[in-house]
């Protein structure tokens, strides 16, 4: 996977960022925010990234900060929400705002995001709502951000990896230890504790 792309901006359009990383030229998906986000052309940038693959095609997509990705992924999470659809959600509404939606079961203002009618936002809301983790809980566990989208490509559910590296990582073992071989242990811990 793809974590993450360092480069300088070659331009900008809507919806898309080229992104020139030492002779290879990106061309990222990115939400509105992102865009807004993100310096002007010539300047260099970290773009936070998922690899979409289908059979039929491949991109990726891009963000500014680790938060607003992993909202797409909770979005994209929901059976009939493709990626390009998340990013136009995503686009018309800041990830907080969207966020107090869900929980509030604010189907109105979901309804009036671009690619999101009544029936696809009260899916949203229904998929979603008590799994999403507040964004500012989700600052504090991004040194588990990677293990956690695995994970969660895995079929296991958020709050119960959040639960599990908790508890792996208050542990003595964790001391001392190396950052790959520190991955590989939670990872093999959480999936043995879930299971």
């Amino acid at each position: 996977m793809i974590h993450a792309l360092t480069g300088r901006i070659t331009g900008k359009q809507e919806g898309m960022l080229l992104l020139s990383c030492g002779s290879v030229e990106w061309s990222i998906l990115c939400s509105n925010a992102t865009l807004s986000a993100l310096p002007g052309s010539g300047s260099t940038c970290t773009v936070y990234t998922h690899l979409h693959h289908r059979e039929d095609q491949m991109f990726l997509t891009g963000f500014s900060d680790q938060l607003e990705r992993q909202l797409f992924l909770d979005l994209i999470s929901v059976s009939g929400i493709g990626p390009k659809q998340g990013l136009r959600i995503l686009s018309g509404l800041p990830p907080q705002l969207l966020v107090n939606a869900i929980k509030q079961d604010d189907v109105a203002t979901l309804s009036k995001v671009p690619g999101m009618g009544k029936k696809t936002a009260q899916k949203v809301i229904l998929a979603l709502k008590g799994n999403l983790v507040e964004l500012e809980e989700r600052e504090g566990s991004d040194q588990h951000a990677d293990i956690t989208e695995a994970l969660i490509q895995m079929g296991y559910e958020r709050q119960q990896i959040k639960r599990a590296l908790q508890e792996i990582s208050s542990r003595d073992a964790l001391s001392g230890i190396e950052e790959a071989e520190r991955e590989a242990y939670l990872m093999k811990e959480a999936i043995r504790l879930m299971s």
